[in-house]
């Protein structure tokens, strides 16, 4: 009896776990298909990857606070000016990553069109 016990608690513990985990993964994909309008998936995870590779180093991405350059929390969001001093949209963040400003590089001769593009959803997403 106590062996038959011990299996069934084993079941259930892995029916719980694994209804924990699909609850958990669930509201992440749904909040970034909300988050992204039409940008997909595939691009913010890109463009993710694109900035872990090359802007973390100076932005973070869950603050408002100044690393080396600006925190990039809600940027798109907050009424952030743009070099031009208009709300930021996806021309002016193109325009800001390939040719660079005040203290940051420009990244025209280093990404790709579609890495660009791909970084844009991403900060968009933010």
């Amino acid at each position: 009896m106590n062996i038959l016990r011990g299996f069934f608690t084993g079941i259930l513990f892995s029916l719980a776990l694994a209804a924990v985990s699909t609850a958990l993964q669930a509201p992440g994909k749904n909040q970034l298909a909300e988050k992204t309008g039409s940008a997909s998936a595939a691009e913010v995870k890109r463009g993710k990857t694109v900035f872990d590779m090359h802007c973390a180093v100076c932005h973070y991405v869950g603050s408002t606070a100044k690393k080396i350059g600006p925190g990039l929390k809600s940027l798109t969001k907050r009424g952030t000016p743009g070099p031009d001093g208009k709300p930021l949209n996806d021309a002016s963040l193109r325009a800001q990553i390939e040719k660079g400003g005040k203290n940051m590089p420009g990244f025209r001769a280093t990404l790709s069109n579609q890495q660009i593009s791909d970084l844009v959803s991403y900060l968009k997403s933010l």
